[in-house]
């Protein structure tokens, strides 16, 4: 994917063998070596023991459930909770509460105590690779992922921010982080996703390296409002407020890229299977205790536990479930994230279930693979996707990511691409359903829905010399749901509807985005700097008015 050249889809796709080889058993080395299965990581890397990263694009399928018909997610990182569009002058920064909609300006009260005011970087003694976030009920942030500070060993760091963008020294254990591991120094880790629940406990899901070199475990912590580990969450005594899955049993090998709480406080959980040379999309669903909830796909091999195979016959399909929604009948959609390995051709999909789990054979006109939802992208271009959305209003569903023709070498274009509820291209939105950003290469990571209709879609252009940190400025637009740009945002940009904004000392990797309760949007991401070492930069967090 990321500077497709001929050569390197070639080395990705020989690394992704390498990956889907592990699934066998391997001879642990004692560096944890050439048996080591990669892990993947919050850019969709596959990352080694040492840290190194190869550039194997991940995608994949999904299946879902919830315990009944009437669950609802409470999910805070894909639910947006700004006001009515119609509101008072947004221009009128003395009264925050009264806005609805962003300018598409830096939101110059928060972190202002900082060197660039609206920008928090750092802090610069924890290197950091942030790659989940939530809005708190007072409209500060949750963020989280993989740290490391000084004359410390790697671990998982939760920070907490008020709304004015500084650090809440009252959270954690660490002066307003929470740090803790999930087993012995040195075994490698990725933190993957976040989410809150209603009552303001905040979840963290990822991998860790299982005890056997070439596997990894799934994870799932959850922390009280302050920070503190949740003791009633999993019952291991050396590590409360945290649970492990060995999936599948035998030779564990599984990874969590999506969380979604539902109003009964259970847990979604999405990710991926290694398995008998075959990585599978993963779903399961696990009580607020953090048992795995063996009412949820009870018919399969493992009650609680669902995995669905998008195409049997492909051995060489690397698929996960990237990103989870329940919608309002209490159907679950999914994002499928997958990697052909035969061709290097990247694909999109959406599979529908119901809430038993069952595939909703209604959604999409494919009756070969009922249920699932191909993204049909003009001149069948590859393409990576990060975050979807739905609209409440009309069922529309809109995918974000990046694509590249197939004529290489070409640069990534970030692109929207809009189905009706149905999963049918909605013809009339942009150009043939997709909109795609020219003249920048870069990527779409994160979709915000406004309750006025409109789209914010952050990313960030992949500008910096180095390609495969693939960062650069940040970038924000916004579209009308017609898929038009907005113009009124950012109105004195060089493309009015486009906020791109560069910092002299400081790249932008976005990973996350979210409104808040006054339509403020906060972005997080980590600013890279060291392609070989794990985290690779500091962590930041940006607010746009």
């Amino acid at each position: 994917m990321y500077y497709l050249t001929a050569a390197k889809r070639l080395l990705s796709i020989l690394l992704l063998g390498l990956v889907i080889a592990a699934c066998d058993d391997a001879e642990p080395s004692e560096a944890g070596g050439e048996g080591d299965v990669g892990v993947a990581d919050g850019r969709g890397d596959v990352e080694g023991s040492d840290g190194s990263s190869a550039d194997v694009v991940s995608q994949g399928d999904v299946s879902k459930d919830i315990s009944s018909d009437d669950a609802v997610s409470t999910d805070a990182i894909s639910t947006d909770a700004s006001t009515d569009a119609d509101g008072p002058d947004l221009s009128d920064a003395d009264a925050p509460e009264e806005r609805s909609e962003a300018l598409g300006e830096l939101d110059l009260d928060f972190a202002s105590s900082q060197e660039t005011p609206g920008l928090f970087i750092g802090p610069l003694d924890l290197r950091a690779d942030p790659s989940a976030l939530s809005s708190t009920s007072d409209d500060g942030v949750i963020i989280a992922g993989r740290g490391r500070f000084k004359s410390e060993g790697p671990k998982i760091y939760s920070m907490r921010m008020t709304e004015g963008g500084e650090v809440d020294a009252a959270y954690g254990n660490n002066g307003g982080f929470q740090t803790f591991s999930t087993g012995p120094i040195g075994r490698d880790f990725v933190v993957l996703a976040g989410a809150i629940q209603a009552d303001g406990k905040s979840l963290i899901c990822g991998n860790v390296r299982a005890a056997e070199m070439g596997r990894s475990r799934l994870f799932v912590a959850r922390l009280n409002p302050d920070g503190s580990p949740d003791v009633t969450f999993g019952t291991n005594v050396e590590m409360p407020g945290r649970v492990f899955f060995d999936l599948p049993e035998e030779k564990p090998n599984s990874l969590c890229w999506a969380l979604e709480v539902l109003q009964d406080e259970t847990i979604l959980v999405g990710g991926l299977v290694a398995a008998n040379n075959k990585m599978t999309p993963l779903l399961m669903r696990l009580r607020s205790n953090g048992a795995l909830d063996e009412s949820f796909g009870a018919l399969g091999q493992t009650p609680g536990v669902v995995l669905h195979q998008i195409d049997p016959s492909n051995n060489w399909l690397y698929a996960k479930i990237r990103e989870l929604e329940v919608l309002e009948d209490g159907k679950i959609l999914g994002l499928v994230d997958s990697i052909d390995g035969t061709t290097g051709q990247a694909n999109g999909y959406l599979l529908r279930f119901h809430p038993d789990g069952r595939i909703d054979e209604s959604f999409g006109d494919d009756g070969e693979h009922p249920g699932l939802v191909g993204l049909a992208l003009a001149n069948g271009a590859s393409h990576e996707v990060f975050d979807f959305a739905v609209d409440s209003a009309d069922g529309r569903i809109f995918v974000v990511g990046e694509h590249k023709a197939n004529a290489e070498p070409t640069p990534s274009r970030f692109f929207v691409h809009a189905l009706d509820s149905n999963g049918r291209v909605v013809g009339d939105f942009a150009t043939a359903g997709t909109y795609i950003l020219d003249d920048y290469n870069a990527a779409a990571r994160a979709i915000s829905l406004q309750p006025n209709g409109k789209l914010l879609v952050t990313g960030s252009a992949m500008t910096h010399p180095n390609p495969a940190l693939q960062a650069g400025e940040l970038l924000v637009v916004r579209l009308m749901g017609d898929g038009t740009l907005d113009t009124s945002f950012a109105p004195s940009a060089d493309t009015p509807g486009v906020f791109f904004w560069g910092h002299p000392t400081y790249t932008f990797y976005a990973a996350r985005a979210v409104l808040d309760s006054v339509g403020r949007l906060a972005v997080v991401g980590s600013s890279p700097n060291d392609v070989n070492q794990s985290p690779r930069g500091h962590g930041f967090v940006v607010r746009l008015r």
